[in-house]
């Protein structure tokens, strides 16, 4: 899907020659290059301001589409390493709950069954987020 078309913008060659730049704009042209794109659409007749306005959107849509894939990339690398930091610390939390619940275990506590009840939920809802099947 284009983020850029000509289509439905009004025909005016001065409606034309600001959408596109504003599209430049937007996508990162520098006002050189946008100075330069309003140079060339305006070198000929009506016929040229549209082929030269035509290229430069297109040019918009390559960038638009450029910096979507890197933004999906990066989120994409953020992503695995946020499970990779989620998954170390629901691992480390799951070592203290075996801990507690081998101190409990030492000390008879009453609270003892209390404690090895939320500790066997708590480790089997870190085995489901982390994907650990049991048989």
């Amino acid at each position: 899907m284009e983020k850029y078309c000509l289509v439905g913008v009004d025909g005016n060659a001065y409606a034309v020659m600001g959408y596109v730049s504003l599209a430049m704009q937007e996508t990162g042209f520098t006002k050189d290059e946008i100075n330069s794109y309003r140079k060339e659409a305006m070198s000929g007749d009506y016929d040229n301001l549209l082929c030269v306005s035509k290229k430069y959107i297109d040019n918009c849509n390559q960038r638009a589409t450029s910096a979507i894939r890197e933004q999906k990339k990066l989120a994409e690398i953020k992503g695995e390493h946020m499970e990779e930091k989620a998954k170390y610390r629901l691992e480390e939390i799951q070592k203290l709950l075996l801990a507690i619940w081998a101190i409990e275990d030492k000390h008879n506590d009453e609270y003892s069954d209390s404690v090895k009840e939320i500790v066997n939920v708590c480790n089997d809802k870190i085995d489901e987020l982390l994907g650990v099947e049991h048989d």
